[in-house]
């Protein structure tokens, strides 16, 4: 049912489907985003469905399009990247709260600014997530670019 081979968006549903789940395991829980002088609650629940709808989203694309893209290899390189990334969302948000530490029965833990270390893990799991979206959005131009060749060369077949 699920033929990987011949339909690699399949990936998408797949990992969309296993986010889900994901969302069940924190309901009761948030990510917490300080920005300078603003503190962001997110609950991950919310953040886990985003990143399925757009999951979907691509799935979708893919499924109207499929027929016009112009090369496997660019399809995969785009299914990869957004899978890894979505992937690496969900877990990074698991790691940032300490969530595997409520799993274990341990307290909450709260936020301690007087070590300088945590400020360092702050920022490089900032720079961890401004990496993940770049590449995400790299994902998403190859896949422009695989479209717009795919229809260039399907409307104007002598040209490529």
């Amino acid at each position: 049912m699920l033929n990987f081979k011949e339909r690699p968006d399949n990936l998408l549903l797949v990992t969309a489907v296993l986010i889900l789940v994901a969302s069940f395991f924190a309901f009761d829980k948030t990510l917490d985003i300080h920005l300078s002088d603003t503190y962001f609650i997110i609950a991950m629940p919310h953040l886990f469905w985003a990143i399925i709808v757009l999951l979907l989203i691509f799935s979708i694309l893919y499924l109207l399009t499929n027929r016009f893209l112009f090369s496997k290899v660019l399809i995969w390189t785009q299914i990869i990247l957004t899978v890894a990334t979505s992937i690496f969302f969900v877990a990074i948000s698991f790691y940032s709260n300490n969530y595997y530490q409520g799993l274990a029965g341990m307290p909450r833990r709260y936020v301690d600014y007087s070590s300088w270390n945590r400020l360092i893990l702050y920022n490089d799991l900032t720079k961890g997530v401004l990496l993940a979206l770049l590449l995400m959005t790299f994902g998403f131009l190859i896949y422009i670019v695989n479209l717009i060749v795919g229809l260039f060369k399907k409307l104007w077949p002598g040209h490529l």
